[in-house]
């Protein structure tokens, strides 16, 4: 068949693709035809066809098709030539709507023949005219369901052409249905060439947080807590998405079986850890089962002999306890691939040395140790010379290391509050027969990785005894700081790594940030309170928990629930109800079946709207005096949530409902506010929803936007729609973004890093935590000049030890700040609760600026994405960068972090010239 590679053909491929059937059977023809064009080329490496876009039919890419919904999307597909290369072009002249469907795409259906489990390449040379969010997705799905692939990205682009490349393993198989896409969801024109899609070699994944080797038998650190409870942490049963996050018990000093000290594990009354969270079923558990952990994987080969034994006495005789270790191969996500390996004992008030033998099933594995009991006793459960070996029988203890080091914070997390002592903790305990000197080097990173200033210690630690050192941090660090503390004694070294923040003294109760789902743990909840977070979205009340039958009330679950987070001294706003029916009030087919963390028949609407009626009225009532702030329903009928779209419900069926729901709250409590919406993003139906009324029944509108890597900045023609709807129809009402996360991190889990199967969080990172930080500032500011209130984070998941979870953008595992924790903490303290925009500008073609009135200041915020732009400031304004710092360089230079200029309260003016200098457009009283 002839091919013509000439740009100037005038027959081009206009937009087709899902929903309608002939968009997609349009495809699977394109793709048809390129297996026959394309035949000769299997052999060669690259599994895109035409991934170079060489052939071209009746001037457009061959093999390759223009999709997306006709009757909102105008765009064409060509081939045009760029440097004498033959490059796609995909012009986008309209793009309305919030469908799934509603983009601009080019995609090839049945090309790339991927499968399941194995490794992949993808790579890509793309720019952009006239697109303002500067951003192009790129996936691989199954269109027979509509399933992810593995490949999930996103490309941020210029007006230059930039490469771009990631590796991913394929989740499932791809053929014939399969399709390869780029889209984007506004006007403008994207230009790809060189796609490709390599198959890699599989490679050994590690997992990164591991214990170096060591020559001794031990594998474990601090295996008798000489050096307290450092490396060590717990393990329970669990609560939703988090486990204990830190060690649970009291280092005892005097009395230990091998070296003074061990663990006591206290339990029953007030000593049982207790564990909670909202959602799918609220769970508010007293944990029985507290199982000492160590920190880091051990590496251990599979199959081969390895036995555990420790030190173990009860307060009581009888306890149950466990010894042994979870094992886990670092492919195949959380769920997968990973064993128990674990021997139940029964304790005595003597100690005793148990033991177990194993053959891990897997490559890495951490020990675990403690009482694991059938029902609540007070109880205390002593722990001493942990020792993890390689062979079929125990051999007497021995310590890892003959000196054994901690170098800790001395405050929890390490978030220190400026103004307040601050210092780091250096603890050694020698088990040998003769005093060793140990020398203690830091090094230490600021935010922008700059090298820090901080001077070493030596220290003379006594035979058979323990010393320790407080080394104070300097009193002008403020923001974010990475430190590697080298322990060197008698030529080795052992280092230990820190991640600390010092953060503004908190000036107000309340801010503009919250999370969505509370921290199962009190103690990161008074940790996030240090970052400005004084909000939390509770789930607790679902209307079939809390009514299981018609007029019989359960509100202990809530009660519990809202109570525990409430104590903590920050506020509440609650879901109410998160799904429109209880089981025995709902529309939905009383066969209808779904997994266990859906709401499924309480998804879809009740069949009495009245019982609804009367079950959030008298929900309002109980807890008018706790809650002020009530949202209806989570992602109704774009989601499986409630009115899920499978039961063709539309937006008016949404504000039908939300109507009664909204008039019965307030005859509860006339001072209530009632939220609601879709709680998707501003294209995804908000339009629709506004037009079915939606806005006259509350006074505040939701929203939910996960950016992935999309630039904060291409929000801003989408959210500026979202106002001027709201004007069209009524008038603008606040919005609370009641969900919203970049994610950001640094110390990967595993390596090579592939997303998690299933993660959430891992398909959507960052390169960098600072990027995190940057995004996450500069898209707060710009929503709050979007009508924005509050911003919620999603979320409050902990993970376990040796398990992180980076759906928690703020904190490591046990609360260790990450990069945007200080960035917050200094945006929440200087925007204050209630901050109002004053104006804003752009700075030349790159920058921007916005001006907001706080209450006690005028504040201006700064920054340019690409280009740095040098800016003028009046004498005697105070500048500060995204950590807090003052900025004495003048000219101001501006890059992608915000900076921060302060002045006198109602001073702002700008002025017309837009490319002129700060100076000149605006003008900002001295303090």
């Amino acid at each position: 068949m002839a091919m013509n590679c000439h740009p100037a053909l005038a027959s081009r491929t206009r937009s087709s693709g899902r929903p309608p059937t002939s968009a997609l059977l349009a495809l699977v023809l394109l793709a048809a035809l390129q297996a026959a064009v394309f035949a000769e080329g299997t052999e060669m490496k690259n599994l895109v066809p035409n991934g170079d876009f060489s052939e071209v039919w009746l001037g457009a890419p061959a093999g390759w098709a223009a999709a997306g919904n006709e009757e909102n999307v105008d765009q064409v597909l060509d081939a045009v030539f760029e440097n004498g290369n033959p490059v796609a072009r995909l012009t986008c002249t309209r793009c309305e709507g919030g469908g799934g469907a509603d983009h601009a795409m080019i995609a090839q259906v049945g090309g790339a023949q991927l499968e399941e489990g194995k490794y992949y390449e993808f790579s890509c040379r793309a720019r952009a005219e006239g697109l303002t969010g500067r951003t192009v997705s790129v996936a691989v799905q199954e269109t027979d369901g509509w399933q992810n692939c593995g490949l999930r990205s996103s490309l941020v682009l210029r007006k230059s052409w930039k490469r771009f490349s990631t590796t991913f393993q394929a989740t499932r198989s791809v053929g014939k249905t399969g399709r390869f896409q780029f889209w984007f969801n506004e006007p403008g024109t994207f230009y790809l060439d060189d796609v490709r899609i390599l198959e890699v070699s599989a490679q050994d994944i590690e997992f990164t947080d591991t214990v170096p080797p060591t020559e001794g038998r031990n594998l474990v650190p601090n295996g008798s807590f000489e050096v307290g409870g450092a490396g060590w942490s717990s393990l329970g049963e669990g609560a939703g998405w988090g486990n204990m996050v830190r060690l649970h018990g009291r280092i005892e000093s005097s009395g230990g079986t091998h070296g003074p000290s061990f663990l006591r594990v206290p339990l029953g009354g007030e000593e049982t850890p207790l564990f909670y969270f909202d959602y799918f079923r609220p769970v508010a558990r007293r944990e029985t089962t507290a199982l000492a952990a160590n920190r880091g994987w051990i590496p251990v080969e599979p199959g081969a002999p390895y036995t555990i034994s420790c030190d173990m006495r009860a307060s009581v005789d009888g306890v149950t306890a466990v010894l042994g270790v979870r094992a886990k191969d670092p492919k195949g996500g959380y769920w997968r691939n990973r064993a128990n390996h674990v021997q139940k004992v029964e304790l005595s008030r003597a100690w005793r040395r148990y033991s177990f033998t194993f053959r891990p099933a897997y490559r890495y594995v951490f020990v675990t140790v403690g009482p694991d009991l059938d029902e609540e006793v007070r109880v205390d459960v002593d722990i001493d010379a942990v020792q993890l070996e390689m062979g079929e029988r125990a051999a007497a203890f021995e310590s890892r290391r003959t000196l054994e080091v901690a170098v800790e914070p001395s405050a929890a997390g390490g978030i220190f509050t400026q103004g307040e002592p601050a210092s780091l903790r250096v603890r050694a305990y020698n088990h040998g027969d003769s005093a060793m000197d140990l020398r203690v080097r830091f090094d230490v990173t600021d935010f922008l990785d700059k090298p820090v200033s901080m001077p070493a210690i030596s220290l003379r630690v006594p035979a058979a005894s323990a010393a320790q050192q407080d080394v104070p941090l300097p009193a002008d660090w403020k923001g974010y700081y990475r430190v590697r503390a080298d322990c060197e004694s008698g030529g080795a070294t052992q280092s230990h790594a820190l991640r600390l923040a010092v953060v503004p003294p908190r000036s107000e109760d309340d801010s503009v940030l919250g999370i969505n789902h509370a921290f199962n743990d009190g103690h990161l909840i008074r940790l996030a309170s240090k970052g400005g977070i004084t909000w939390y979205r509770d789930w607790s009340l679902k209307w079939d928990h809390l009514e299981p039958s018609p007029g019989q009330s359960d509100w202990e679950v809530a009660d519990v629930q809202l109570d525990r987070v409430l104590k903590e001294g920050v506020n509440l706003m609650a879901l109410l109800p998160p799904f429109p029916s209880a089981e025995w009030n709902s529309e939905a087919d009383p066969d209808l079946e779904g997994s266990s963390w859906e709401p499924v028949r309480q998804a879809w609407p009740p069949k009495d709207p009245e019982k609804l009626a009367e079950f959030v009225a008298k929900a309002v009532a109980r807890y008018r005096d706790r809650v002020r702030v009530w949202e209806f329903l989570n992602e109704p009928i774009y989601t499986s949530y409630a009115f899920p779209r499978a039961g063709g419900y539309t937006p008016a069926d949404y504000v039908r409902l939300l109507e009664v729901a909204s008039a019965a709250m307030r005859r509860s409590d006339p001072d209530c506010k009632v939220m609601g919406g879709l709680g998707g993003g501003p294209r995804t139906l908000t339009r629709e929803v506004i037009e079915a009324g939606c806005l006259e029944h509350v006074d505040i509108f939701n929203l939910h936007i996960y950016p992935g890597n999309r630039p904060p900045e291409a929000f801003i023609p989408e959210m500026d729609v979202l106002l001027a709807t709201m004007d069209e129809h009524g008038g603008r009402k606040p919005i609370w973004m009641t969900e919203f996360s970049y994610y950001g991190e640094d110390d990967l889990p595993r390596r090579p890093f592939f997303p998690a199967e299933g993660s959430w969080s891992e398909e959507r990172l960052l390169e960098s935590e600072r990027e995190c930080a940057e995004f996450t500032i500069r898209f707060f500011t710009i929503m709050l000049a979007r009508g924005v209130e509050k911003f919620f984070v999603h979320s409050g998941a902990s993970g376990s030890v040796n398990m992180p979870n980076t759906e928690c953008c703020i904190f490591e595992y046990g609360g260790p700040p990450n990069k945007v924790f200080p960035a917050l903490a200094v945006f929440t303290e200087l925007m204050g609760p209630e901050p109002k925009l004053a104006a804003e500008k752009r700075l030349g073609e790159e920058g921007h600026c916005f001006a907001f009135e706080t209450g006690g200041q005028s504040l201006l915020v700064l920054w340019s994405p690409f280009d740095e732009i040098a800016v003028s400031v009046p004498d005697g304004v105070r500048c500060l960068d995204i950590m807090g710092n003052e900025i004495e360089q003048r000219p101001l230079t501006l890059s992608r972090a915000p900076v921060y200029l302060l002045g006198k309260i109602g001073t702002v003016t700008f002025f017309p010239d837009r490319n002129a200098s700060v100076l000149k457009e605006i003008r900002l009283g001295n303090r």
